[in-house]
């Protein structure tokens, strides 16, 4: 009987290198590496052979208003859900589905429009309005 067959692993990092960083440019290192969400070895890694070195933006708020929205924009999607798995599972489309359905998407987007407005309000102008 034979074992299944092995994927292709790419090949073991065999060698380790130590170098010596003042605070200032290990602070940088750290930096540079949590905003493109690699650890420092797949980093320094990407630096050496010229591969791109993704930048996520770092934004850390506990803006209250903002939080909340996203509640009610998270409630409302699972409400959205809820009606699809009956729709899915060959519910009928009565008034009170219906009017379900139409309540949720006209509270999902006036819970949009306050979010974004109260991003606007934190952080400037959206290119979001209408979506």
């Amino acid at each position: 009987m034979r074992g299944r067959k092995k994927k292709n692993m790419p090949p073991a990092k065999e060698h380790r290198i130590t170098i010596r960083l003042s605070e200032d440019q290990y602070s940088v290192l750290k930096k540079e590496c949590q905003s493109s969400q690699l650890s420092v070895s797949e980093y320094i890694r990407r630096l050496l052979l010229n591969r791109k070195i993704p930048v996520y933006p770092i934004i850390i708020h506990d803006e209250h208003e903002i939080l909340e929205e996203l509640r009610k924009i998270n409630k409302l999607g699972n409400n959205l859900n809820q009606i699809a798995r009956y729709f899915n599972n060959n519910g009928l489309m009565t008034n009170e589905v219906y009017k379900e359905l139409k309540e949720t998407i006209r509270l999902l987007h006036g819970t949009c429009m306050k979010y974004d407005e109260a991003v606007e309000k934190e952080y400037g102008p959206t290119n979001m309005k209408g979506f």
